[in-house]
C-alpha cells in the first residue's frame, strides 16, 4: 500500500515511523521556543538589576561627592574665617550637624557587619570624637572666638578637621569593604 494511502489509523509502520520523526521535530522546537522564552525573560531581569545597581551605585558615589564637597568647603567658608564669634559658632554648629549625621549614616549602614568589630569600634570612636568636639565648641569663650584662629579656637578647628577626616576614612572603608563578595 503507498505511503500516502495509508489508513489514517496508524496501522502503516511506515506511517509510523514517518510520524514519530515529525512529532518529536515539533516538540523539540516548542521546547526551544519556550527555553528561548524563558532566556529572554532571564536576561531581561537581569539587565533590570544591573540596573538597578548601577543606579545605587552612583547615587552612592553622588551622596559621598555632596558629603566630601560640603566638608572640604568649611575651611573655605566665612564661618570659618570669621572673627564674629556667633558667625562661627553657626557655621561650626552647621560643620557638627554634617557630620553628626554622616556618623549615624555609618552606623545604620554598618548595622548588618558583625565580623568586623573594629569598625563598630571605629564608629563608637567617631560618635564619642563629635559628642567630644560639640562641648568643646560650646565651652569655647566668647573672646578667644574675637582673637582670630589661635589659641583655643585653633584648637577646636583642628578637631573639626579631624573628626571630619575620620569620618571620611570610615565612608571609604564601609565602601571598599560592602563591595567585596
Amino acid at each position: 500500500m503507498p505511503h500516502d494511502l495509508a489508513p489514517a489509523t496508524g496501522d502503516s509502520i511506515f506511517t509510523m515511523n514517518a510520524s514519530l520523526p515529525c512529532t518529536l521535530l515539533a516538540l523539540a522546537a516548542l521546547s526551544l521556543s519556550s527555553g528561548a522564552q524563558q532566556t529572554a525573560v532571564e536576561r531581561a531581569k537581569e539587565k533590570a538589576v544591573d540596573t538597578i545597581e548601577a543606579t545605587k551605585e552612583t547615587t552612592k558615589q553622588a551622596a559621598d561627592a555632596v558629603a566630601r564637597t560640603s566638608r572640604e568647603a568649611w575651611g573655605k567658608t566665612k564661618a570659618y574665617l570669621s572673627d564674629d564669634p556667633d558667625t562661627y559658632r553657626r557655621g561650626a554648629e552647621q560643620k557638627l550637624n554634617t557630620l553628626g549625621a554622616e556618623i549615624s549614616n555609618l552606623r545604620s549602614q554598618s548595622a548588618g557587619i558583625k565580623d568586623r568589630t573594629y569598625f563598630l569600634t571605629r564608629i563608637e570612636s567617631l560618635e564619642q570624637h563629635h559628642k567630644y568636639a560639640a562641648e568643646q565648641l560650646v565651652a569655647l569663650p566668647q573672646e578667644e572666638l574675637r582673637k582670630g584662629r589661635e589659641g583655643l579656637r585653633k584648637r577646636v578647628d583642628l578637631i573639626l578637621e579631624r573628626l571630619d577626616a575620620y569620618v571620611d576614612l570610615a565612608q571609604n572603608e564601609l565602601k571598599d569593604f560592602t563591595r567585596l563578595p
